[in-house]
């Protein structure tokens, strides 16, 4: 009888070992508050990391680098999975897995860390091993000027009725270097919250013995920057240059940096000449292949451009009129400055074909400051914004404000004689002021006449009517004509 048993391979477990290498950029930025301006910006200068995997099979089934074969690639960002169509993010895929392109600028307020995992089956033994490895992103806000709270009460802090009944105003100004920062305002009276949430606040009703107003400030400069952002990234021309720079070769020709109206002479001098402009110094590689393009669209369209030895020394100059022409480097040349017509759209690359014309980093970086700029003149914050939660740092000030009539005095007409026959008799009080009868007097001021035991009076208002019976009782009881002064 045949006997049978078991029998199995047990495979030793995969060594795996992994490295990180920063590819390009920084994961380091800092971020300028003032201009909303990231450093590097990831836009322009992305960060790519690439993680190396590789296994040592103690069995010799397979060693070295795995990153091809690596199955389950995922990139998170904060614990959230990063989508292969997330345009902040480009993810390797085949010989490049293992690799992360980032153009995301990270906000100075969070704490960013990247993480990737991955896993590896060895296809014969079907062992998996497992690769992890996570980066921290950092950005540092530079330093910034204090910003200063300014409390103004332009019309002044004590209102006079008669001259200006429209109430007093009150300014509040975030200033940084002579500048107003957007913010966002909160306003109090004695304590008590007031719904006005812009910086300017209108007081009517101020009282007699004053109120004090008070205002936090917060500063919302990193929100207006937000804002101003949106239109710069929508901007049609920025959306098409930042397109060609990712889509076509790099353009090493700056525009920003160019001398304007000079070109390199035969002789190698850079003179002037109208209508041309000259780069400043390019580095270039030794045997490596270049390419020069441009547009033809005047009389003189040539090329010129001049070579230098890696201490600048000049060595030698060529015109070429050609739209397109390849250009190898000579082993002794470190350097070139080049002179083209200023409206042809000039092109210098690297590579081994020429791509249609594309801005350089530098020149891209050079509009998007420009609309910056534009945009942040045309932006505001919208009208009574806050952010949603209170911020923590606020700028305070206060103000008291109060009401007052001046010196005034009053009149009281009425008649010395009176007819036993009246049934009424008429009593006016008339206001005066230093430019005369006070107008609307009723809007300041009522008269309290014959102020009875309990505190009330027996009339009210500047202008009354009193029955003959009444007075005839004021007088039987020694009451002249009395009354006090109420101001409203």
């Amino acid at each position: 009888m045949i006997q049978k048993q078991s029998i199995r391979i047990e495979y030793k477990p995969l060594s795996t070992s992994d490295s990180a290498t920063t590819l390009s950029g920084n994961q380091r930025q800092t971020y300028d508050v003032n201009t909303g301006y990231f450093h590097p910006d990831r836009r322009l200068d992305p960060l790519t990391l690439l993680v190396t995997c590789e296994v040592l099979d103690p069995h010799n089934l397979v060693s070295g680098v795995v990153n091809s074969a690596l199955t389950d690639v995922m990139w998170k960002i904060n614990g959230d999975v990063i989508s292969s169509t997330n345009a902040q993010f480009k993810i390797g895929q085949n010989e490049e897995k293992g690799k992360l392109t980032i153009y995301k600028n990270i906000s100075d307020s969070d704490d960013t860390t990247i993480e990737f995992e991955a896993k590896y089956m060895e296809p014969k033994s079907k062992r998996v091993a497992k690769f992890q490895r996570s980066f921290s992103l950092i950005t540092v806000t530079e330093a910034v000027a204090q910003a200063e709270l300014k409390l103004t009460a332009p019309i002044g802090s004590v209102q006079f009725p008669f001259v200006n009944q429209k109430g007093l105003v009150l300014q509040a100004d975030l200033m940084r270097s002579a500048k107003k920062v957007p913010a966002a305002y909160y306003w109090k009276r004695d304590g008590v919250e007031l719904d006005e949430k812009t910086d300017r606040l209108v007081v009517t009703d101020a009282s007699k013995a004053g109120n004090v107003f008070q205002v936090e400030v917060a500063d919302c400069t990193e929100k207006f920057n937000e804002l101003v952002s949106e239109k710069v990234e929508a901007d049609a021309e920025v959306v098409e240059w930042r397109g060609l720079l990712s889509g076509e070769g790099e353009n090493l020709i700056i525009r920003k940096s160019e001398l304007k109206n000079y070109w390199v002479d035969s002789y190698g001098y850079i003179v002037v000449s109208t209508g041309h402009a000259t780069t400043d110094y390019i580095e270039v590689l030794p045997g490596s292949k270049y390419w020069f393009t441009k547009i033809t669209n005047t009389e003189d369209s040539y090329f010129r451009w001049a070579w230098y030895d890696k201490d600048k020394n000049y060595l030698g100059r060529k015109p070429n009129p050609e739209d397109i022409f390849s250009y190898i480097v000579p082993s002794y040349v470190k350097y070139l400055r080049i002179s083209y017509p200023m409206q042809s759209s000039p092109k210098f690359e690297k590579g081994d074909t020429a791509t249609n014309w594309s801005p350089s980093k530098l020149d891209l970086q050079e509009l998007i400051t420009q609309k910056t700029a534009y945009y942040a003149e045309q932006t505001s914050l919208p009208q009574g914004y806050r952010p949603s939660i209170k911020p923590d740092t606020l700028y305070k000030s206060e103000k008291l404000l109060k009401k007052s009539y001046g010196d005034y005095d009053v009149e009281i007409h009425y008649p010395e004689v009176v007819n036993p026959d009246t049934d009424f008799v008429q009593f006016e009080a008339v206001f005066n002021n230093n430019k005369g009868v006070i107008e609307n007097a009723s809007d300041f001021f009522t008269i309290g006449w014959w102020k009875k035991a309990d505190g009330t009076y027996e009339y009210k208002g500047l202008k009354i009517k009193v029955p003959f019976s009444k007075i005839e009782a004021f007088i039987a009881s020694g009451k002249g004509v009395e009354y006090e002064i109420i101001e409203l």
